[in-house]
């Protein structure tokens, strides 16, 4: 792929303002095909920053008045050594005519600048994105072939009688479901070769236009020169009308009704989505991924710990919770074990609202547990309910994880025992309790 420029920008300290003409001037320089990267000394959330300068308002402006397009990271390449100031995106790439599809940008952290570097590859093909995370099931999946290939696998004269087993057929049954997916998904299409859509006459004019320029450039003759310039723009004129009315048509196709207007705009290029930095514990900035998980795993551990001694009522407490459910079924002595297939949780950090992106406090840890654990759930909790009637044990004011009871019953309720002690003349006490970190 040929470039008429490609250069490293350094922009001015921020009380040197650039004009939006500046900018578009500079881009003209540079040629109808560029690819510049550098400080811009500028901040705009669309591109990732934390915020938007006059300047940067600037810079977009003339990147969409020159029909350029902008490429980065959306992380921080700026790490300001003082520790009141936040770090912030500063440096990325400012292309035009250059898709998307043909362009990787990625960090680099080996240096040891208070501004790290962005590295972009360019293809003269189509270059591999990052592959989503796999799913085992799509809109295209069989779910007659699942069935049937479960069916036809499965085993049912499996013995559990030990923990060992027990582990044994969990992971049998999760194995099974993965080859089912995988077996009833049908196979890739292979893709259509190219086809030519030109329509005939537009053919004809790029053949007559090609023999034009042939006979020209051979002869170097006014009147052969004359010919060549009035086909070429009678070809650029026909395949603009032609352009025009494609677009036009496939505009008055689409419809909200279907999903062919979700389809375009799915297309749209969407502002970067801002990846925000995380202090550690000793005060430097977590900048690659590994770090950041490493934060974020040593901060649980530093504020969630054990308790180094009892007291005397905990020992009551205990003999208390250690006494089985008062239940109408016989109670027999038994060991719980939950498979070790499904105890494992992928964790996501959900930030909390209104808190410090940069801090490893402000983020609420997420467990999602497998799938077929959920499913087990669900199915133990229906069985359960044919043989123990769980609203007994369960005291009527507790409206948590309860079906049919909601917070607005648990207001009324609330409300109803303030005004019945109103009536009757008697004292209400409540107590409000606000647990920091309850769901960390």
């Amino acid at each position: 792929m040929a470039f008429d420029g490609v250069c490293r920008l350094l922009s001015p300290p921020p009380r040197h303002a650039c004009s939006s003409a500046t900018y578009s001037e500079f881009f003209r320089s540079l040629g109808p095909r560029f690819l510049v990267e550098g400080d811009w000394n500028a901040k705009h959330t669309t591109w990732g920053a934390r915020l938007i300068t006059p300047k940067e308002r600037t810079l977009f402006s003339a990147i969409r008045g020159f029909h350029g397009t902008y490429f980065s990271t959306g992380e921080p390449n700026y790490w300001p050594t003082d520790h009141h100031r936040l770090p912030d995106l500063l440096e990325l790439f400012v292309a035009r005519v250059i898709a998307a599809n043909y362009i990787r940008v990625e960090p680099v952290f080996e240096l040891s600048s208070d501004h790290s570097l962005i590295l972009s590859t360019v293809g003269a093909h189509v270059l591999h994105r990052v592959v989503p995370s796999p799913t085992l099931t799509t809109n295209h999946t069989d779910w007659d072939a699942f069935r049937a290939y479960i069916t036809t696998h499965i085993d049912f004269h499996l013995q559990i009688k030990k923990r060992s087993e027990l582990d044994d057929a969990t992971h049998h049954l999760t194995t099974l479901l993965q080859e089912a997916a995988w077996h009833s998904f049908p196979p890739p299409r292979t893709p259509p070769g190219p086809v030519n859509a030109t329509p005939l006459h537009i053919r004809n004019l790029v053949t007559d236009k090609r023999r034009a320029r042939s006979r020209w450039q051979r002869s170097r003759n006014q009147g052969d020169r004359a010919i060549y310039k009035r086909l070429k723009r009678n070809l650029q004129a026909t395949l603009r009308d032609a352009w025009n009315s494609t677009f036009s048509n496939y505009i008055t196709s689409l419809s909200p009704d279907d999903t062919s207007l979700w389809k375009v705009t799915k297309g749209f290029k969407r502002p970067q989505v801002s990846i925000p930095p995380v202090r550690t514990s000793n005060g430097s900035w977590a900048k690659r991924d590994n770090e950041k998980t490493t934060a974020f795993w040593e901060y649980p551990r530093q504020v969630f710990t054990l308790l180094s001694s009892f007291h005397p009522h905990d020992l009551v407490v205990f003999d208390s919770l250690d006494v089985p459910c008062p239940m109408s079924l016989r109670i027999t002595p038994f060991t719980s074990f939950y498979p070790l297939l499904w105890k494992f949780a992928q964790i996501v950090m959900v930030p909390k609202p209104d808190k410090p992106a940069h801090d490893v406090a402000s983020y609420r840890p997420i467990s999602l547990l497998p799938i077929p654990s959920k499913v087990f759930e669900k199915f133990f909790l229906k069985r359960l309910g044919f043989d123990v009637d769980l609203s007994h044990p369960i005291p009527g004011y507790q409206f948590g994880f309860r079906p049919g009871h909601s917070p607005i019953q648990q207001a009324h309720r609330v409300v109803n025992e303030i005004v019945t002690s109103l009536e009757e003349r008697a004292r209400c006490t409540a107590a409000f309790l606000d647990v920091a970190q309850a769901f960390d």
